[in-house]
């Protein structure tokens, strides 16, 4: 009878492995080309905004991501992303904020890539607050970040510090 058992349980394991792994987060679902707003749960895997460029995301061209609204990440800000794609992340109508909960890491996969914050426009703007924290920036090869406006501490800023780190 034990023997029973470990071939059914042997074939659920071997049956399983062949289903398609499924997403263990949320993650940025855009891939072409286009503006695009950042805050629209629509633009996320399962409506679930995680602030996640994943390598497994291939970019295909330009994208510039809006903020209609500031926005407090509630941990890392990352673009791990593949593809041809550089993105600009700016303001919407007025001038915006997003504040840290986490560090940030640029590095694609096929490195060369840049992601600016930020724009000349002042109803534009994105401003970086650093959550009252001392953050990592980690900048791939060849790959380039570029903070337009403003970087701050953010609320109850006390010690808050950029360390840049990586070889971009």
């Amino acid at each position: 009878m034990k023997q029973k058992s470990n071939r059914r349980f042997l074939f659920l394991l071997a049956v399983g492995s062949l289903l398609p792994a499924q997403s263990a987060h949320a993650e940025w679902l855009q891939t072409a080309a286009g503006t695009y707003e950042y805050n629209a749960a629509a633009n996320w895997f399962a409506g679930t905004i995680d602030d996640s460029f994943p390598a497994s995301l291939s970019i295909a061209g330009d994208q510039v991501l809006t903020f209609d609204a500031d926005r407090a990440l509630p941990g890392a800000w990352s673009f791990l992303y593949d593809g041809t794609g550089n993105l600009t992340l700016r303001g919407a109508v007025a001038a915006r904020t997003a504040t840290l909960g986490g560090n940030f890491t640029l590095d694609s996969v096929s490195n060369g890539r840049t992601v600016t914050i930020g724009s000349t426009v002042a109803a534009e703007n994105l401003n970086v607050a650093l959550g009252a924290a001392a953050r990592t920036f980690d900048i791939g090869t060849s790959d380039t970040a570029t903070l337009v406006n403003s970087v701050s501490g953010g609320l109850a800023a006390g010690n808050v510090s950029i360390l840049k780190t990586g070889a971009g």
